[in-house]
């Protein structure tokens, strides 16, 4: 295997370890908030896994990535205006999507479950 290619597999273990630890963080005991409302334009929970595996490999990809700080912003910013252009979402739509879904534990938690398994079929496949 090449090196560009067991750094990525390399970075995206970690982001997988990084996804599994903001899972457990995430979920706390207890349901849905009451007080907190369904959004009016929510992203589907299929859709947004598949926004969530482009965001980790987003966050993979910059991580391999050492150049300044202003350098970072831009990258990261443009990675992610190219996320929300594919995906035909605003920042906004997916802020509050992943908020309402950060509400349900057992949601997000499927959600997460659908993600890692994305992540683990895309780095068998770099094999």
């Amino acid at each position: 295997m090449n090196m560009p290619a067991k750094r990525a597999n390399k970075s995206l273990f970690h982001g997988i370890s990084i996804l599994i630890l903001l899972f457990i963080v995430q979920c706390q005991p207890g349901g849905r908030n009451g007080d907190h409302p369904v959004p009016a334009n929510l992203i589907p929970a299929d859709t947004m896994i598949t926004i969530l595996v482009d965001v980790h490999l987003i966050e993979s990809s910059l991580k391999m990535i050492h150049t300044k700080k202003l350098d970072n912003e831009r990258y990261t910013d443009s990675y992610y205006h190219t996320l929300f252009e594919k995906h035909h979402i605003t920042r906004q739509q997916f802020l509050q999507s992943l908020e309402y879904y950060e509400q349900d534990a057992k949601m997000l938690e499927k959600i997460y479950e659908d993600v890692i398994i994305e992540l683990s079929k895309m780095e068998s496949q770099a094999r």
